[in-house]
């Protein structure tokens, strides 16, 4: 058996929230950058980041209507994303994949890698309006 896995405590806590949503918040903007540079003929919007503070960004879509926004956040218990009502539409803890790997579990039980939970919380407003 792997050595690295089956020491599962170590791995289990050097996966934490804080890491997990500074993977977040620098992948989000990976993909603002990667969408505002597809431009769709006729689509008016862009894309931008702000950076609240450390605890918390947004992504925003800004000249097509509807504008629309989701905020990410964290605590030491958890990811939480709302949208433009302020409200929570997805809660994530961290946990450790039998595969030894840190992820994102939703309280459905579904697991999720980083990029798995950006496309979760930013396809439909990078992409359906």
């Amino acid at each position: 058996m792997d050595y690295q896995v089956e020491n599962w405590v170590k791995l289990r806590n050097e996966c934490s929230v804080l890491d997990m949503f500074l993977k977040l918040k620098e992948g989000s903007k990976h993909d603002v950058d990667e969408r505002n540079a597809i431009p769709k003929p006729g689509q008016n919007a862009s894309f931008r980041i702000r950076f609240q503070n450390e605890k918390g960004f947004s992504v925003i879509r800004e000249g097509q209507y509807p504008f629309d926004w989701v905020d990410v956040s964290w605590d030491n218990l958890g990811i939480y994303v709302k949208n433009r009502d302020e409200a929570v539409v997805y809660k994530a803890t961290i946990t450790l994949t039998d595969e030894g790997e840190c992820a994102l579990r939703l309280s459905t039980g579904e697991e999720l890698n980083c990029w798995q939970f950006r496309k979760k919380i930013l396809e439909g407003l990078l992409f359906n309006f």
